[in-house]
């Protein structure tokens, strides 16, 4: 997977991974629109981030533990 400039990311709610200008990178995060706060991007469990996103990638899927 390679990092996809973020004006190109999903706003319909896919959770992403996304990093920012100093290389913060955060797992679980998606955009958003709150009545009063306006759109942004938040992490699920930490609320609005605290820098803003300059490219993102999807969040890639599990490794398949059947047959352990």
């Amino acid at each position: 997977m390679e990092w996809k400039l973020i004006d190109t990311a999903p706003k319909d709610g896919t959770r992403i991974i996304v990093c920012g200008e100093t290389g913060q990178v955060w797992c679980d995060v998606k955009w958003v629109i709150r009545m009063r706060a306006g759109e942004r991007w938040e992490h699920l469990t930490l609320g609005a981030l605290r820098f803003n996103p300059t490219h993102w990638m999807p969040i890639p899927k599990p490794p398949n533990f059947i047959g352990k």
